[in-house]
């Protein structure tokens, strides 16, 4: 049988394997350590942001990066907002990011992205729907039309490229981000200290935060973990 990613050459520094199988590719990876590489057919356990399962049935691509902190950890928050932006550009120039890290094509989420900070090193967790059979429930899912290995490629250069770089490289790459966010410019409820806030996105922050011009009272408020729904 063919290996999947046979062809895969990863960026310098970095290391690659492939799993038929596995629990989790971020637990994997960063079992492995820094500079590890891993992607796996199938998950049994994988999961997404917000506690969440994350469903990884064979024909998708499931991967996850370990990089060292490339920086001090309280200026790493706005990478998990630049890992969207290497996926974001991987799927292609129509593909757009929904505040904080969800790709969307045409609409429809084609990818999520776990980011973790765990013993002093960063995970990046993508899971990409390509030939994966979706659950039911998932009414707002799609596809992308690229081949695993393309994708795979395109990932892992671009967010090597961005962690080579950083943190000084941040401003410009949040402006990228930001030209890609679909969040920026619309009416969102989100939650805030445990509130419901409704208002207009307009920025995101240096570290990833969304920024919000709340209608009640005309005040900023930015926003670090959870997710902006977007209101008619």
């Amino acid at each position: 049988m063919t290996m999947p990613y046979e062809s895969y050459t990863p960026p310098e520094g970095y290391s690659f394997e492939y799993l038929s199988e596995c629990a989790s590719t971020n637990d994997e990876a960063l079992r492995r350590g820094p500079g590890s590489i891993v992607a796996a057919g199938r998950q049994s356990a994988g999961r997404g942001r917000m506690g969440r399962s994350f469903s990884s049935e064979p024909g998708g691509l499931y991967l996850s990066v370990c990089a060292a902190l490339p920086c001090p950890a309280a200026e790493a928050p706005a990478l998990a907002a630049l890992a969207a932006l290497a996926a974001c550009e991987a799927v292609g120039p129509k593909a757009q990011i929904k505040w904080p890290n969800d790709i969307l094509l045409d609409g429809r989420k084609v990818c999520g992205i776990l980011c973790e900070m765990k013993e002093n090193c960063l995970i990046f967790g993508f899971g990409v729907n390509v030939e994966n059979e979706l659950p039911a429930e998932l009414t707002q899912a799609g596809r992308v039309n690229t081949a695993r290995g393309e994708l795979l490629e395109r990932i892992t250069r671009r967010l090597a490229d961005i962690l080579s770089g950083y943190p000084e490289n941040r401003e410009a790459l949040l402006e990228l981000y930001a030209r890609r966010c679909c969040t920026l410019g619309r009416m969102v409820d989100v939650t805030y200290r445990g509130m419901p806030l409704y208002g207009f996105a307009f920025a995101v922050d240096k570290h990833g935060g969304l920024m919000v011009m709340t209608q009640e009272n005309r005040t900023v408020v930015t926003v670090y973990s959870g997710e902006a729904t977007f209101s008619s």
